[in-house]
């Protein structure tokens, strides 16, 4: 199942929440930063979920906060072998600012720490990035730091070029 960023917001703002796919195992969603902190509740109508592709839309006027729900979603504790977190591009990347990057790189990598550390059956993380969001620091080290809740997860990195097919690697 495909979930736009429209569609989303509709759910959110109408109608309060998501319904509920017991039998859904595979599923991509265009997410705002503004919606990430809704993650854990958005993930709950999940319960059976084994692939999540999650597409990031950063959104410069919103502050997000990170999302403190200590109720963790039953596909993070028992289904949920891979998400791909992938950075979607808007515009012109190159005239953006530092302190806008580094922003959205912390909204990015928020969003991958939250899964890591509350999935215990996670299998495969794939963060992919644009270049220029990459620069901003190490984002391997960083990644690297992230304590997991599944001890088999392994960690890959790619950078979005063009052709929309990121060469990944390996990192832990």
């Amino acid at each position: 199942m495909i979930i736009s960023q429209v569609t989303l917001a509709i759910f959110f703002s109408y109608v309060g929440s998501i319904p509920m796919f017991n039998n859904l195992n595979r599923l991509e969603v265009s997410f705002s930063t503004c919606f990430l902190q809704m993650l854990p509740d958005f993930l709950g109508s999940f319960p059976n979920l084994k692939h999540l592709t999650l597409c990031v839309v950063y959104l410069n006027n919103v502050n997000v906060e990170k999302s403190e729900s200590s109720i963790v979603p039953r596909c993070l504790l028992s289904t949920l072998e891979c998400v791909e977190i992938r950075e979607l591009i808007t515009g012109d990347e190159t005239r953006i600012k530092e302190n806008i990057l580094k922003r959205k790189k912390e909204t990015l990598m928020n969003a991958a720490r939250y899964i890591l550390e509350n999935s215990l059956v996670l299998k495969k993380l794939i963060l992919v990035l644009s270049p220029v969001t990459n620069q901003i620091s190490d984002t391997t080290k960083e990644l690297l730091t992230f304590r997991k809740g599944s001890h088999g997860c392994n960690i890959y990195m790619g950078l979005l070029h063009s052709d929309d097919k990121p060469f990944l690697q390996l990192i832990g």
